[in-house]
């Protein structure tokens, strides 16, 4: 069914959760003073006790399967740069990258919301140039930072563009419809695993970052009205 699309691999809602996390940035922090070095601070304190467990638990599970001991710390290590960690955590390294230059998109945006356009198409360029190299675009589009940046720039300006706003409900359900048709026939022709080496990569990080934020805006409204 072509409203199930979305939810027949899942792989979509990290791109959701991306977004989502570009636009509760910025409604935290707008007309805020960022002290970087604590909100670094911070975040890793939220994120890495968990994240070490993990990864710990998972290296002992290698090595007691075989795996030296200095194979399994250096495969943990890269993890924090290439899209190695197990179980999900890959994201969280995504996440960590993003952090590192949130101050500089946050101010980006909000002193001209174009630039978030202008982001988005440079990603978007960078993963043409890519796959032109050769480069097989899917892991790149899905799995780095080079993929998701689209998420991440589209919920900070869902956060700007939508202020005291109203989002028109006709556009929210077009935009809907027209994603949800898009993914259906994307499942159809493949999904994510039968489109490794396909060319929608380049692009469906793009569409996916406008159709979430689209699906998110309105709650700045929902806000407004229920204070």
């Amino acid at each position: 069914m072509p409203l199930l699309s979305l939810l027949e691999e899942g792989h979509t809602g990290v791109s959701l959760f991306m977004t989502l996390s570009g636009y509760l940035f910025a409604k935290l922090l707008d007309g805020k003073q960022i002290i970087y070095k604590n909100f670094l601070r911070n975040r890793a304190v939220r994120l890495l006790p968990l994240l070490a467990v993990v990864l710990l638990l998972k290296a002992t599970i290698w090595v007691a399967n075989g795996t030296p001991v200095q194979e399994a710390a250096a495969w943990i290590a890269l993890g924090s740069i290439l899209p190695r960690w197990p179980n999900g955590a890959w994201s969280i390294a995504v996440e960590w990258h993003f952090y590192l230059i949130l101050p500089a998109l946050l101010f980006a945006v909000g002193i001209r919301r174009e630039s978030a356009l202008m982001l988005v198409f440079a990603a978007i360029v960078l993963r043409l140039s890519l796959f032109m190299a050769g480069w097989e675009i899917q892991p790149i589009g899905y799995w780095t930072i080079i993929g998701h940046i689209d998420q991440f720039v589209a919920g900070i300006y869902a956060w700007h563009f939508y202020r005291g706003g109203r989002v028109r409900p006709l556009v929210v359900i077009a935009v809907a419809m027209a994603f949800v048709t898009c993914y259906h026939w994307f499942n159809i022709g493949g999904g994510f695993y039968g489109t490794q080496a396909s060319p929608v990569w380049i692009y469906l990080p793009a569409a996916e970052a406008a159709f979430y934020a689209v699906m998110i805006a309105p709650l700045r409204r929902i806000e407004i009205d229920a204070a």
